[in-house]
């Protein structure tokens, strides 16, 4: 009899702490969801296959990737006709030559707060260049090490970062799957970007990173597809992730090229779960807008003028 009461008086009280653990860790108290949205916009500027993308408010500009160094110059004439004089968090994903060739260029022009970057040592050309910038810069530089994540916030975003747990293998030449991952949050809306992860990545991200154990209570309402549009064995389940925890229409972004378009496979995959999508090779220069509504503005996008 007693047992039984036990039992009767702690039942509610684990249901409860289950409550305040749950609440907690989707963002209901301490999270994106308690804060109202911020009005952020992203560029993802047509490089050809390559990234560098823009994401600002009113008083705060990350970039993530810098495209190659061939095409700094477009990347420079975007900055300055926006009026961008300073980069307060740069993200290099990985070192391949379409995300970082144009950072040394960057570092040398404009005033950068801080640098993420993936901590190995890459045998790629570019790594070395970028590595020699950094130093010189003496801009400080938080190098990721693999299975490392961490969060912070900036004018009321709140950003994940991870890099996979991945060996770096030169041989293998598997510098892709070491890319940073990133998910930006504004109250009702996520955005993740993925790099250049492959399928080796995409499983890690699925089914051991922290990021993706953390979906729970966002809404993906924007991905940038990983390596430019390139199909994977497991692309359609990272695919049936982001709409799992979507709760309305989701836009992908591909920064592919006209020479080298996206996979026709991911193309139908993206229809076939019903996402929205945008490619620099039909669309150049992309720009969209949201405020945490779970609605998305699309500002420049070729195809739609």
């Amino acid at each position: 009899m007693k047992s039984r009461n036990y039992i009767k008086y702690i039942l509610p009280v684990l249901f409860l702490v289950a409550l305040v653990i749950l609440i907690l860790f989707s963002g209901g108290i301490i999270g994106p969801l308690s804060r109202p949205g911020k009005s952020v916009r992203a560029d993802f500027l047509d490089v050809g296959k390559g990234d560098c993308i823009l994401i600002r408010t009113d008083s705060y500009t990350m970039m993530i990737d810098t495209g190659y160094k061939d095409t700094f110059d477009k990347v420079d004439a975007f900055l300055k006709k926006e009026k961008i004089d300073r980069i307060d968090t740069l993200v290099i994903t990985h070192f391949d030559k379409d995300h970082a060739g144009g950072a040394a260029s960057l570092l040398s022009k404009y005033d950068v707060g801080e640098i993420y970057s993936p901590d190995f040592e890459s045998v790629k050309d570019t790594y070395d260049a970028y590595r020699a910038a950094v130093n010189s810069s003496g801009i400080p530089e938080y190098r990721m090490q693999p299975g490392e994540g961490l969060g912070f916030e900036k004018d009321g975003l709140d950003f994940v970062l991870e890099a996979p747990q991945i060996v770096y293998v030169p041989d293998e030449k598997n510098d892709n799957d070491m890319s940073l991952m990133l998910r930006m949050d504004n109250k009702n809306e996520s955005w993740l970007f993925l790099g250049d992860i492959e399928k080796p990545g995409i499983k890690y991200f699925l089914n051991d990173s922290a990021l993706c154990q953390m979906d729970y209570g966002h809404s993906y309402t924007l991905v940038k597809m990983p390596r430019h549009g390139g199909v994977e064995d497991n692309t359609d389940k990272l695919l049936d992730h982001v709409q799992r925890f979507s709760q309305g229409s989701v836009l992908a972004v591909i920064t592919d090229s006209v020479a080298d378009k996206a996979d026709g496979e991911v193309i139908d995959e993206l229809k076939s779960h019903r996402f929205d999508y945008l490619s620099s090779s039909e669309d150049g220069d992309i720009s969209v807008k949201g405020n945490g509504t779970g609605e998305l503005k699309i500002l420049k996008a070729s195809s739609l003028e």
